[in-house]
């Protein structure tokens, strides 16, 4: 067994270094053994094996974006390695056996794994790992989510009764390599999108396993999210809302979840053109502030969040900020601490008059996010939360007191320096 996780510079993990050119030799002999187990443990231990190179031999931070590493069409010679040589090239074995794999391969849970694999490795080193074979990968992705891979097109007349439970496994794995894909390319994975998109909604049809409605919107919340920046989400916006809006109903809380957090990235990632539908998603996002499910109460407080970020002037905050403040904190998703946190701020900092009544309560808000455990603020959010909660405390002393009783330890953040005074 590969361990997935050594320490650099203990004996453990230098006794198992000089190892790494003949493992890798002995799965490259494997990976065709007749067996379906060991070809699905190939890939893992190839996973395992880039794991404990990444770990011994360093990797740079990486940043999103395929042509700083392949250099311009006419001088790939122009390109820029940041990946160590010794990772580069076990990677390069691998990523060969994992293309090969998923082009040819009939077994589906062996397809899964090396989707799989291939998704862990991409975000474990980002977009060096895949950019020579992008291309490669974008047709692979296609044909999978089309059904029409070797793998859902072989008959096997013995599994016919757990031929869905492996499309699922499979597919699930493969939305998660779009991701992963998405990641890693930012702004430039538009393209690849735009020729998945359509094999991607379908599977978010009512009459679909509510699943696969789950698993396709949170794909495509994901990527919206990983393109980054408006030009690259403004040509989709018009084909996701039916889809986020038509989620918002959804009988699946997950479903919904997801929709709302697909809503909320889509206002984020694509205000000018997400403003038009503004009054649609609060008149549908209203209802769900009293969803049994909190997952999906936080993921609508989230959207609305990101509307009055991006485009307070289009909410109308009298009428929003009574129902949204009334659900924060945030129950479960402490992810969205920081996307709320934005909005308070913004609120505070607009100045307008109908938030008198409620400075008390933004002022808990921030307070409480400020000792959310574990910390999900971080600089500079983190200095911008506490001065908005001494402008708050300088404009209205007695509802930041009130505030400020509940949360003692936050007047260590909050209470004036001497430079301040």
């Amino acid at each position: 067994m590969i361990p997935r996780t050594l320490t650099p510079g203990k004996p453990s993990f230098r006794g198992f270094a000089s190892w790494v050119e003949r493992c890798v030799a002995a799965l490259e002999n494997a990976a065709d053994y007749m067996h379906p187990d060991v070809r699905t443990n190939v890939h893992g231990a190839f996973g395992a094996m880039l794991t404990v190179c990444h770990q011994a031999l360093g990797s740079p931070v990486w940043q999103p974006g395929f042509m700083k590493h392949t250099g311009p069409p006419n001088h790939p010679e122009q390109g820029v390695f940041l990946l160590p040589m010794e990772v580069r090239r076990h990677n390069n074995t691998a990523l060969v056996h994992h293309l090969n794999t998923i082009h040819a391969e009939r077994d589906k849970e062996v397809v899964a794994k090396a989707v799989d694999t291939l998704a862990e490795t991409m975000e474990l080193l980002g977009p060096e790992s895949i950019c020579v074979n992008a291309d490669d990968l974008c047709d692979e992705l296609s044909s999978l989510l089309r059904g029409k891979a070797p793998c859902q097109t072989y008959e096997d007349s013995d599994d016919e009764d757990g031929d869905e439970d492996h499309d699922y496994v499979l597919m699930e794995a493969v939305m998660d390599l779009v991701v992963a894909f998405a990641k890693v390319a930012g702004p430039e994975f538009m393209p690849a999108f735009e020729h998945m998109l359509k094999s991607i909604l379908k599977y978010t049809r009512p009459g679909n396993d509510s699943k696969d409605r789950v698993m396709a919107i949170g794909t495509i919340a994901e990527v919206v999210k990983a393109l980054q920046v408006e030009e690259a989400c403004l040509p989709f916006v018009d084909r996701l809302f039916p889809v986020v809006s038509a989620g918002l109903l959804d009988g699946d809380h997950e479903v919904r979840r997801n929709a709302a957090f697909c809503a909320g990235v889509l206002c984020l990632r694509a205000p000018s053109k997400m403003v038009q539908h503004y009054p649609t998603l609060l008149q549908k996002i209203a209802p769900l502030f009293n969803d049994q499910n909190v997952e999906v109460v936080d993921n609508c407080c989230g959207a609305i969040s990101n509307m009055i970020t991006t485009s307070i002037q289009n909410v109308p905050i009298a009428e929003v900020l009574p129902g949204f403040l009334s659900k924060l904190p945030l129950k479960s998703d402490q992810e969205e601490i920081p996307t709320v946190c934005s909005a308070l701020l913004v609120l505070i900092d607009s100045g307008s008059p109908v938030l008198g009544p409620h400075l008390q309560k933004m002022t808990e808000v921030l307070f409480s996010s400020l000792l959310a455990n574990p910390a999900q603020l971080k600089e500079p959010m983190l200095g911008l939360v506490v001065q908005g909660a001494k402008k708050v405390m300088a404009a209205a002393p007695e509802a930041a007191q009130a505030a400020s009783a509940a949360f003692g330890p936050c007047l260590l953040y909050t209470s004036p320096s001497p430079r301040d005074s």
